[in-house]
């Protein structure tokens, strides 16, 4: 009886194992081509023309007849891009120099500013020192004043006991 067991767990083992190994995929190696970039550009080069094409056909025109222009007409837009550039570059230098002006105004603004409420905490900060200095002081005087005062009372005791115990010696 236990070798009829031990045969049918087995077999079920051996079953088991042969459906593992059918469920299990074979998975390729991951591999990455390299794109082709011309391939991309001369891809997207034609969507675009295809796109303006669409909202301007009259640019395509002019586009086509470039082929046509001469040597000299090519070096005349050459040296108009490049002239054109030239303003450009120009125009944007000048509006850069005014925004970092501005910006610099803006930042010395906010430096006064500063500045100034640097100057009112210091001051304010002075200001409760020489109080709570004045208060030191005028406290440190009434603290005097009253040493003086026990002083004089004092004296003035001693004083008044004399006489009266020199009055009480005379009527005895």
């Amino acid at each position: 009886m236990k070798r009829h067991i031990q045969h049918d767990i087995k077999n079920e083992i051996g079953r088991y194992e042969a459906l593992v190994q059918d469920l299990q995929l074979e998975v390729p190696e991951p591999t990455l081509n390299t794109p082709d970039y011309n391939q991309m550009w001369s891809d997207r080069m034609v969507r675009n023309m295809q796109l303006i094409s669409n909202v301007s056909p009259s640019f395509v025109n002019i586009q086509n007849n470039e082929s046509i222009k001469s040597q000299e007409e090519k070096a005349a837009i050459c040296i108009q891009k490049y002239y054109r550039g030239y303003l450009g570059r120009r125009i944007y230098l000048k509006y850069l120099q005014e925004q970092f002006v501005k910006e610099e105004e803006a930042r010395k603004l906010i430096q006064i500013k500063q500045v100034e409420e640097a100057e009112l905490l210091i001051e304010n900060h002075q200001l409760e020192v020489d109080i709570s200095d004045e208060s030191i002081a005028l406290k440190n005087r009434k603290l005097r004043m009253q040493y003086y005062v026990t002083i004089i009372q004092r004296a003035w005791r001693r004083y008044h006991e004399a006489q009266v115990s020199g009055k009480q010696n005379v009527q005895l």
